[in-house]
């Protein structure tokens, strides 16, 4: 959202309907294989733990994108 200052709010409300749509869908197929099993359920719990650490710690790593060299891009559109 950073790279397109403009439209940060329009980014905004896709990034928030993309993910409420990839985990409808995630939840529709994990839950229909987990009901019902209480072991099956806390293995799905164990393994999605660690992948939701490892995908944030992916997102938030230094050097992924360096916040002033976009905050100095965005000056420069805006100006």
């Amino acid at each position: 959202m950073d790279f397109f200052p403009a439209t940060r709010k329009l980014a905004a409300s896709l990034q928030g309907f993309v993910q409420m749509q990839l985990f409808a869908l995630l939840s529709a197929i994990v839950a229909a294989y987990v009901l019902g099993d209480i072991q099956k359920l806390s293995l799905s719990v164990a393994i999605g733990w660690p992948l939701s650490v490892l995908c944030w710690r992916l997102g938030t790593r230094k050097g992924l994108v360096c916040h002033r060299e976009v905050v100095e891009e965005a000056d420069e559109v805006i100006s």
